[in-house]
């Protein structure tokens, strides 16, 4: 069959790859219908953590069940699913625990052995396996090219504004405005807070944020100093602390999908004293540096994790609801066919490229 695969550093092109089958009764072979290609990808192919190739990529897709093991129960044959992007037993102390995206009976699909060794799903089959605990049924009224969202982008940004306790009221900082900040503002602004400020470059981006719910847009180019005054114009200033160099602010929570250090640093001035900030995205710990100063003077709350994937029932019920509005995240769709030129397009951020999304 055809498959996105990663063959070593710098090289990811399509192949040929074997046909995935049944190994464990609690699996499922599902029929890929729609991919879509995420940075994790270009981590791995360009060499930003450990590579042992060559295998399939990709861990975001949706598909329908065509075979399933003996013990598969809640799923028959035909059903049109969503697939977690790190299955997950549902047994263990972890998944138990809540921390599913860390099940160690689990791999990330689309890894080499440092993450599971699991072939992804840039391919026209994918073996699924846990299928009972790592799949949820698509609705019929839900887009194929939407529901890609959920398991990892929605689920990565809904963790980032979960763990930034955002609630009605609050006035909200998103830091980065891919796919992931993206959905953050959408998810958060569902919380009714008094403002949604999202932070990111590129005129697509900022305009795909206005339409997925945020109230302001800065564009970050114009450096950490400018963008502290904006958002000090935009919320009316700190009344209780104005001119401190120490204790001013103005967010009750920031977001941060860019893991980098003058993200971090924005965020810690952005915020108000007993603020909290939220880490959701990879980070280089070469080169990343955290002011824990700041956190210690300002009383700030620091979170930062995974997607958590025990909630892609509740977001795929949002989608199906249409309590928020995603669609301008999804910018460009190719057949499977096209994997080179669509991974290109979206590792070089051509064309005004968000979210691109394969189809086999």
């Amino acid at each position: 069959m055809l498959a996105g695969r990663i063959y070593g550093l710098h090289d990811y092109r399509l192949g040929e790859a074997e046909m995935p089958k049944i190994e464990k009764p609690t699996d499922a072979l599902v029929k890929v219908t729609a991919t879509a290609i995420c940075t994790s990808e270009i981590h791995y192919a360009e060499g930003f953590q450990p590579l042992t190739a060559p295998f399939t990529t990709g861990h975001e897709f949706v598909g329908t069940i065509i075979e399933i093991g003996d013990e598969v129960k809640k799923f028959k044959v035909g059903d049109h699913v969503n697939v977690a992007t790190y299955p997950f037993c549902g047994e263990c102390p972890v998944c138990k625990s809540g921390n599913t995206g860390h099940c160690p009976n689990g791999a990330l699909f689309g890894s080499d052995p440092a993450w599971g060794n699991l072939n992804g799903a840039m391919a026209e089959y994918v073996r699924v396996p846990f299928a009972d605990t790592s799949c949820v049924i698509v609705p019929e009224n839900v887009k194929d090219e939407e529901t890609l969202l959920v398991a990892d982008m929605m689920g990565t940004g809904y963790q980032g504004v979960t763990q930034a306790e955002v609630k009605e009221g609050d006035i909200v900082v998103v830091s980065g405005l891919g796919p992931v900040g993206l959905c953050a503002v959408a998810l958060a602004k569902m919380r009714n807070p008094k403002m949604v400020i999202g932070i990111g470059r590129r005129e697509e981006r900022l305009k795909a944020a206005i339409e997925c719910g945020a109230d302001y847009v800065i564009d970050s180019d114009i450096g950490n100093d400018a963008i502290y005054e904006k958002v000090k114009e935009i919320t009316g200033g700190d009344p209780l602390y104005a001119g401190s160099m120490i204790f001013e602010g103005f967010a009750d929570s920031y977001i941060d999908t860019c893991g980098v250090a003058s993200s971090s640093d924005l965020g810690l001035r952005l915020l108000k004293v007993g603020g909290r900030l939220s880490q959701v995205s990879m980070v280089n710990p070469d080169n990343y540096v955290f002011n824990m100063h700041t956190v210690c003077m300002k009383n700030i709350t620091v979170q930062g994790g995974l997607t958590n994937l025990n909630d892609m029932q509740y977001l795929m019920d949002v989608l199906a609801e249409g309590k928020i509005n995603v669609a301008p995240i999804i910018t460009h769709v190719f057949p499977l066919s096209e994997f080179d030129k669509a991974l290109d397009i979206f590792a070089h951020k051509k064309d005004g490229s968000i979210k691109v999304v394969l189809k086999p």
